[in-house]
C-alpha cells in the first residue's frame, strides 16, 4: 500500500523544483541591549537586570547609608579571587572566606565554575568597568557543598545552609536540585526562616511546574 507520503516523494523526485537559495546561520540567542546606567563591560546585556527593575532600585538607594548584607552562596564554591567579585567576598579575621564541606577543609574554590557564576549573577562590583554588574552590593560568604561532576548531598546541603546561618549569613542562594525531596532539608529551610535567615531557591531551567 502506497501512503500519501510516498507518492509526493515520487512526485518530487520526478519533478525539478525551483525555489530562492536561502542563506542559514546558527541561531546564537542574541541578547537585546539594555541600558543600566553603569560601565560594567557587559552590563548591557544584563536584561534580566532590567526585567526585575533593578535600575529604579539603585537610583531609589543612591545616597542612603546601606547596611552591610551578608549572602551565603552554597553551591560548588567560589572564585573569590575573580577580579569582579574580590571586592566582594566575605572574609575571616584568618582570610578565609568560607567553608567545604565536600571535602570538609576551607577550600572554597569553584572548579565548576556554576557557584562563581550565580554570585556574579547577585554580587559581582558594579561600575567598575569590568565584567557584569551585580544586583547588590552584598558580601559573599561561599559555602562549597558540591565537587566534580558535580556532585554532593542533602546532609551537605543542610550543613551548608546550618553553616551559614551560625555564621551570620542574612540570606542564602540555593541553585541546586535532586531526585526527590528531603524532608530534613525542609525542616533545615523552615528552621531557617524562624531565624530570621532568607533561603532563596532556584525554580530550575526546564520550565517545571513548581506550584
Amino acid at each position: 500500500m502506497v501512503t500519501e507520503n510516498e507518492r509526493n516523494f515520487e512526485t518530487l523526485r520526478l519533478e525539478a523544483l525551483c525555489e530562492p537559495n536561502y542563506a542559514m546561520k546558527f541561531n546564537a540567542g542574541g541578547v537585546k541591549e539594555v541600558v543600566l546606567g553603569v560601565n560594567d563591560k557587559f552590563a548591557g546585556r544584563r536584561w534580566n537586570l532590567a526585567s526585575i527593575g533593578v535600575k529604579e532600585a539603585w537610583q531609589a538607594l543612591k545616597g542612603r547609608p546601606l547596611r552591610e548584607v551578608v549572602l551565603a552562596v552554597i553551591d560548588s564554591g567560589v572564585d573569590f579571587r575573580h577580579e569582579d567579585l574580590a571586592g566582594n567576598i566575605f572574609s575571616y579575621e584568618n582570610c578565609s572566606h568560607g567553608y567545604n564541606f565536600y571535602d570538609n577543609n576551607n577550600d572554597v574554590s569553584d572548579a565548576e565554575v556554576h557557584g562563581t557564576g550565580i554570585a556574579g549573577i547577585l554580587g559581582a562590583v558594579t561600575n567598575n568597568g569590568v565584567e557584569v554588574a551585580g544586583i547588590a552590593p552584598v558580601k559573599i560568604m561561599p559555602v562549597k557543598v558540591f565537587g566534580p561532576g558535580p556532585s554532593g548531598s542533602d546532609a551537605d546541603a543542610i550543613k551548608g545552609l546550618n553553616y551559614a546561618i551560625e555564621n551570620g549569613a542574612d540570606l542564602s542562594t540555593h541553585s541546586y536540585g535532586g531526585k526527590t525531596d528531603s524532608l530534613i532539608l525542609g525542616i533545615a529551610i523552615e528552621t531557617a526562616a524562624l531565624r530570621g535567615h532568607l533561603v532563596v531557591a532556584a525554580a530550575g531551567n526546564k520550565g517545571s511546574d513548581i506550584s
